[in-house]
């Protein structure tokens, strides 16, 4: 069974703190090293199924055309030897670039789209939830709110919201109007 030793540099601040870890695993035979997983990843590397960019595609052509194999491509460009045979072949066969997709169908049509604007335009007040409610009961339609803000922000219909005033009375505004008068009539002297 090999045994386990753990090596620590201690903390400026405390001794008692670990500042960083290296795992050693040790048997008879040899000594194997383990890093942390933040000391594996390589920022320059592109996360697992993500798509390769061109310029990286024509570099891995540029390579393969001075000669150089998968293996050596890899290493240099820190990708894996079967994305780089991937890219050759298919520069091979004639495709530079990887097909378009599809991406997620739109939930609104067209005609759903205007009439979500012309509700909005008669009535700027209406609110995200208020117009979901009404397109389930007559159009049998469930989009979400979120939904609805992006494609009236996408017609140039920015939301508002009132402004909030003091409630005044009709004995009140007269008695404003009144004092006003007399503050212009006093300032006119």
């Amino acid at each position: 069974m090999p045994s386990v030793k753990m090596l620590t540099t201690p903390n400026k601040h405390s001794m008692h703190h670990v500042h960083s870890s290296l795992f050693l695993l040790t048997s008879h035979e040899h000594t194997k090293t383990l890093k942390a997983p933040s000391m594996q990843a390589n920022p320059t590397e592109t996360p697992p199924g993500s798509e390769i960019s061109q310029a990286i595609r024509n570099l891995v052509i540029s390579h393969h055309q001075d000669g150089k194999g998968y293996k050596t491509i890899g290493s240099l460009l820190r990708l894996p030897k079967g994305t780089v045979q991937t890219i050759v072949r298919k520069f091979k066969n004639g495709v530079s670039a990887p097909k378009p997709r599809s991406g997620r169908p739109r939930v609104t049509t067209e005609s759903e789209d205007r009439l979500i604007t012309r509700e909005i335009k008669k009535n700027r007040r209406l609110s995200a939830e208020t117009l979901q409610e009404s397109l389930a009961v007559f159009h049998d339609k469930d989009i979400s709110t979120q939904t609805i803000r992006r494609r009236i922000k996408a017609e140039g219909l920015n939301g508002r919201a009132a402004r909030r005033k003091p409630f005044i009375s009709k004995a009140n505004k007269g008695k404003r109007l009144a004092y006003a008068k007399n503050l212009a009539r006093g300032a006119a002297q």
